[in-house]
């Protein structure tokens, strides 16, 4: 059966319940605005500073090590504690947004664009995050190159707590509000701790698939 003979019995099926092109457009659009509510576990707490200790408990379940700072200008600083406290040089690749371009960085090394195999660090803001289970969520784009997600062993991850949901269905919320019910990204990216894999003898590996260090510094308020 041809795809065209398949649409075309589907088509007449819909146009035989009385139900116009326009009216199932309208219908798609009303659902894309006012999307369902479905059954959502009560895990994370109500509370902004709550879900924020909920998401860092949760994200240093994973390995992950989490830290708070209050504006972004003092983000150069919090990099620079991190790195040191746990002995981790390098330059450090960074998202080419103007957020992180326009900060003091002296006297770190910092370059901005897509990864290469050699970045050791990569630095990234998140467009949101699910207390529930500490993950963040990352889309795609000119300002946000995937593969800094992904390629170096230590990636760093700014999240401005307006964008932390306490599940998953809120920061899908929280990404669609951000760019008007639409979504341009081609990629959103869950991520939940560092890099793992047991596929090898049962044996877990970190930094198999991507890093091996997972740092999360919460930004207050929008923060950028």
């Amino acid at each position: 059966m041809s795809r065209d003979h398949i649409l075309a019995r589907i088509g007449s099926a819909l146009d035989a319940g009385g139900s116009s092109i326009a009216a199932r457009k309208a219908g798609v659009a009303q659902r894309r605005g006012t999307p369902p509510t479905p059954i959502i576990p009560a895990r994370a707490p109500a509370d902004a500073d709550g879900r924020a200790d909920y998401f860092c408990a949760r994200a240093e379940e994973t390995s992950a090590t989490t830290d708070r700072i209050n504006r972004l200008s003092d983000l150069p600083v919090a990099i620079n504690a991190y790195l040191d406290e746990y002995n981790r040089t390098g330059a450090i690749k960074a998202q080419p947004r103007a957020a992180f371009s326009d900060l003091d960085w002296a006297p770190l090394a910092v370059a901005f664009g897509p990864a290469a195999d050699t970045d050791g660090i990569g630095l990234v803001l998140a467009d949101g995050a699910a207390a529930e289970t500490g993950t963040l969520f990352i889309m795609s784009g000119a300002e946000a190159p995937t593969a800094l997600n992904f390629l170096p062993e230590t990636l760093i991850a700014v999240l401005p707590l307006a964008r932390l949901a306490g599940d998953y269905e809120g920061a899908w919320s929280i990404l669609r509000a951000a760019d008007g019910n639409e979504f341009p990204a081609r990629t959103v990216n869950w991520i939940s701790g560092p890099s793992r894999s047991a596929d090898i003898e049962q044996r877990v590996l970190m930094g198999v698939h991507g890093p091996r260090n997972l740092h999360i510094i919460l930004v207050a308020g929008d923060g950028v």
